[in-house]
């Protein structure tokens, strides 16, 4: 058979280059690329120019984009045929015009075999382009096809916007060629939805006041909105997210790093509970939004990126400045290219006056209630870890003079101690998913901070003490044990400038987060993750001389950080935590929540559902 299914996601590809405005296509003949120029001819919408030679195609489409101010698109086959365009992709880089070089390429099996017409392609063009993206080998899987279309939507932003520029799409494709002769038509009913940018055109302006107007009345509209908000730390932001909020009544799934949980500001809208909440499938299939509005960086919450993939039917509108927007579920239908700011202020002056249906205060209550009584759930389980406990006469419980810390508990005593205007910078693995479970909202001032770019485990002491010197103030770092192992030596750097910082460093003798992953269930190979190393970081004391304590129960970990937290220097607080312990707490306390939230919805299954 000819003709090739897993080549749907071109035609979604070319489909959303139409949506997106782009009519310019120039092809030249070849062989690879017959998936891509079948799609674009049979597409019907585009003007098709065929020329020869690629050289002249790429200046051809120089012209184009001179003449139009839009992208044009340039489509040839692999090998040499993909070199032939650098002339015109300087032209296009130095000039800020817009064009979009798809390549076809052989698929990767083939690199390194002396096949033919098979070169390395990828970053072809070097900083001769404004964005390079390396296609995955195409087939007819739901995330693939979005992929491409929302692929094919951000070449055309990162083409138009200021300054203009060429980009570069290298595309794979394993034999047979042949796409399937049935149209794809993106829309309600096709396989995936079409990605809408709000903005002026191909340019990717600034959205204009007539849009911002259809915005919110499109949002106004909505009787179950959500705002999802990532990391953040932008000046303002908390107060304008919560002034959106307030005008609309939306709930906020508020990170930890997205200074919304701490802080002077209103947090009657924060849900700071969800991570366990939506663990819960009796929860999640109940707490179905009609519009989620998604703003800052990419969520912690492994619960909250399967909600949105589940909900993936519902309009999803990102709000994101950056060309390349934050979009890591694939779940954007709409994108606002502003910062979060302008957009709220912009949504809020929209609705000065009006008045919120009870429909939409109805959907906010149920939230806030669920909330609530996971919150009491959560804290009832922490306080009971280890031994049944009575309560002493300052309220503090009996048994914590000697039940082993957990992490879930050491992240609230971190928060409760720290002082207020105070840095929190919290390392990736298993603390930043700690801090997303347990940090309650809190009215003390405090900014939190974590490598989240790349959610490395190297070189976070060293970012650590740069943000300590960078803002002069107190500083508290939280961080695993094989995190701060990768970064010993960054202690010299405080000991030589005299810094600020306490150290707390989570000891369970290895990569704890893999006890939580599926690699825990096969010996034979798990040491190879967990890597026991059976190390006691006390030595620090005496070779930076930092000042040292080690804990191993609740209460002397109350005890040393209450001491800690008020001195100055380089401070470490090693905490010794059971790793088999800590995961069936975990379980525990997740397992309670789930039980609530199954109670909580059969009790009240939501009386806006429909």
């Amino acid at each position: 058979m000819d003709e090739n299914r897993q080549l749907i996601a071109v035609q979604a590809f070319v489909a959303q280059l139409f949506v997106s405005g782009v009519r310019e296509v120039c092809i030249s003949p070849g062989s690879r690329s017959t998936p891509l120029t079948m799609a674009f001819v049979r597409h019907g919408g585009f003007r098709v120019w065929s020329i020869l030679d690629e050289r002249s195609a790429g200046f051809f489409a120089v012209g184009l984009a001179r003449a139009q101010g839009k992208p044009a698109v340039l489509v040839c086959t692999s090998g040499t045929a993909t070199g032939n365009y650098l002339p015109a992709m300087m032209e296009a880089f130095n000039a800020r015009l817009p064009l979009i070089a798809v390549t076809a390429d052989r698929p990767p099996e083939l690199y390194g075999t002396g096949a033919n017409q098979t070169v390395e392609q990828t970053h072809l063009y070097g900083s001769l382009v404004k964005w390079h993206h390396q296609m995955p080998v195409p087939d007819e899987s739901q995330v693939l096809v979005r992929h491409a279309v929302l692929t094919a939507a951000r070449a055309v932003v990162a083409a138009g916007s200021t300054p203009a520029g060429p980009v570069h799409v290298n595309w794979p494709f394993r034999e047979p060629l042949i796409i399937p002769e049935e149209p794809f038509a993106l829309g309600e009913t096709a396989p995936t939805a079409a990605v809408n940018v709000w903005s002026g055109g191909t340019s990717a302006a600034a959205v204009g006041e007539e849009q911002w107007v259809r915005l919110a009345r499109w949002l106004r509209e909505q009787p179950r909105g959500l705002l999802v908000c990532g990391p953040c730390t932008q000046t303002g932001w908390a107060e304008a997210v919560v002034d959106l909020a307030q005008a609309y009544d939306w709930p906020i799934l508020a990170d930890p790093l997205s200074q919304l949980r701490s802080g002077s500001h209103a947090k009657t809208h924060v849900v700071d509970t969800y991570d366990a909440m939506l663990r819960s499938s009796f929860f999640r299939n109940r707490a179905e939004p009609s519009l989620i509005v998604r703003m800052g960086g990419a969520m912690t919450s492994k619960s909250v990126n399967q909600y949105l993939t589940h909900y993936g039917n519902v309009p999803q509108v990102v709000v994101d400045e950056a060309q390349l927007w934050t979009d890591a579920t694939l779940t954007a239908t709409d994108v606002v290219p502003a910062s979060p700011i302008e957009f709220c202020e912009a949504m809020v002056a929209c609705r000065q006056g009006e008045v919120v249906p009870d429909s939409q205060r109805t959907w906010l209550f149920w939230w806030q209630e669920a909330n609530r009584f996971a919150k009491m759930e959560i804290q009832r389980q922490l306080a009971t870890t280890g031994k049944a406990p009575s309560q002493s006469s300052d309220g503090r419980s009996e048994q914590s003079g000697t039940a082993v810390p957990q992490e879930g508990q050491l992240v609230q005593e971190v928060l409760t101690l720290v002082p207020a205007n105070s840095n929190v910078f919290v390392g990736n693995s298993m603390p930043i998913r700690d801090f997303d479970s347990f940090m309650a909202n809190t009215d003390k001032p405090l900014t939190l901070y974590a490598n989240r770019g790349v959610s490395g485990i190297d070189g976070v002491v060293s970012t650590a003490l740069g943000v300590a010197a960078g803002t002069a103030r107190p500083t508290v770092l939280v961080i695993g044990d094989v995190s701060f192992y990768h970064d010993m030596n960054g202690l010299l750097t405080a000991t030589r400038h005299g810094l600020d910082l306490l150290v707390v460093i989570i000891n369970n003798n290895g990569g704890g987060i893999f006890s939580f992953l599926p690699q825990a269930r096969y010996p034979d190979t798990f040491h190879q993750f967990r890597t026991e190393h059976g190390l006691s970081y006390e030595a620090m004391e005496q070779l930076y001389g930092a000042r040292y304590k080690a804990v191993t129960t609740v209460g002397e970990l109350h005890e040393s950080l209450t001491g800690l937290v008020r001195e100055s220097g380089l401070r470490l607080l090693e905490v010794f935590v059971d790793t088999q312990a800590n995961v069936a707490e975990h379980r525990r306390i997740f397992a309670a929540v789930e039980g609530i939230m199954e109670d909580f919805c059969s009790k009240d299954d939501g009386p806006w559902r429909r």
